[in-house]
């Protein structure tokens, strides 16, 4: 196993990203996030709290659907 630091990963996921943008591959991130069609009411209820806490600290909910 190859250890590597932080710094490295975020630097591979950066230099990963950039290609796919060149190439035109890097898919919308909309089109990529779970439809909620499959989620057990524990995860909805999740997401209902952390979206609750969220507004509750003036911060942007991260759009999700539960």
């Amino acid at each position: 196993m190859k250890t590597i630091t932080f710094e490295c990963y975020t630097q591979n996921i950066r230099d990963r990203k950039a290609r796919l943008e060149l190439a035109g591959e890097l898919p919308d991130l909309e089109s990529c996030r779970n439809d909620g069609a499959r989620r057990t009411p524990n995860k909805r209820r999740l997401l209902a709290n952390a979206e609750a806490r969220a507004k509750a600290a003036g911060i942007e909910p991260v759009p999700s659907k539960y």
